[in-house]
């Protein structure tokens, strides 16, 4: 069988037979946009996939917000984790409007929903309002953000394990203005909290 890709500045040929078909063959596509043709020629079954590999440059930080994430083990296994938030509005106004912190987590962790839920219902912090779980994501919602240093402590559990795990992004912005907003990511520190 005989595959022929085609595209700009790009032509190649593939080969495929009993003495290969096992064996990835592939193409580097350089020019991006693309349109990429694709022919096969006489019997067989061929795999074929495209895949975009990119960078998004980080997005300008705004000066209205400061964020800082942490995490390390609570247990010798890293079965459990704690995660500290502290966020502080930086703007010229006294106070931000309403603004919204999300944590995502790390690679094979769940945050532990009933523990956040409290941090609401115990009424500790004035402006956290409202919190809403996702398996991967935490979202909390201040009814405002002023420039005293607000940080919000709670745990994340594993469900799956997971190597090499990458870092977790934050992110807090203004819920009216969303272009002013500040990201920070996080990794899990080996040591053990006390």
């Amino acid at each position: 069988m005989t595959v022929t890709l085609k595209g700009d500045d790009l032509q190649n040929t593939f080969l495929v037979d009993e003495t290969n078909k096992l064996v990835q063959q592939s193409a580097y596509v350089s020019t991006i946009p693309n349109l990429l043709e694709v022919e096969a020629t006489g019997s067989g079954c061929v795999f074929i996939q495209a895949i975009l590999r990119y960078n998004m440059p980080p997005s300008k930080q705004s000066e209205d917000f400061q964020l800082a994430v942490a995490s390390n083990k609570i247990d010798y296994l890293g079965k459990s984790i704690n995660i500290t938030a502290c966020v502080r509005y930086t703007g010229k106004d006294k106070e931000s409007n309403m603004a919204i912190l999300e944590i995502k987590m790390p690679s094979g962790y769940e945050v532990d929903e009933p523990f956040v839920q409290e941090l609401v219902r115990s009424g500790s912090n004035t402006y956290l309002k409202r919190v809403e779980t996702e398996a991967k994501q935490v979202n909390f919602y201040f009814s405002e953000l002023t420039d005293n240093l607000t940080c919000l402590k709670f745990f994340a559990r594993q469900t799956v394990a997971v190597e090499n795990i990458q870092p977790a992004t934050a992110r807090v912005y203004d819920y009216y203005e969303q272009e002013k907003a500040v990201e920070d990511s996080y990794t899990i520190d080996e040591c053990i909290e006390k």
